[in-house]
């Protein structure tokens, strides 16, 4: 873009030797119409789509990603202390049990 932005300096830099008046008013329509009107790439004119904007999609897409890890993270540390703590308690509880079925015997 910043490439087609420069073409009115690159143009009027240029000397063009017309013999003919029409194609020098149009040269010079056409180098203050690119003067005036920027190229810039946007969505229905509402916003421009530039690299500061994509930079800030990319931010927002590997910040919530991110988020999504830790929140996977922790679940799976929940389910690793639900699991240990049922393992744990499943292994108390028929330890005595175990200890009274031998005792009489």
């Amino acid at each position: 873009m910043l490439q087609a932005n420069s073409t009115v300096r690159i143009i009027c830099g240029m000397k063009i030797a017309t013999e003919k008046t029409d194609y020098s008013i149009l040269l010079k329509k056409t180098i203050l119409q690119l003067m005036h009107q920027t190229l810039s790439v946007s969505a229905c004119k509402i916003f421009a789509i530039d690299f500061r904007m994509l930079y800030g999609i990319g931010a927002t897409v590997v910040n919530y990603l991110v988020i999504m890890l830790q929140f996977d993270l922790m679940a799976d540390k929940l389910s690793d202390l639900k699991t240990a703590s049922l393992s744990t308690a499943d292994s108390s509880v028929t330890s005595p049990l175990n200890e009274k079925i031998q005792q009489p015997k």
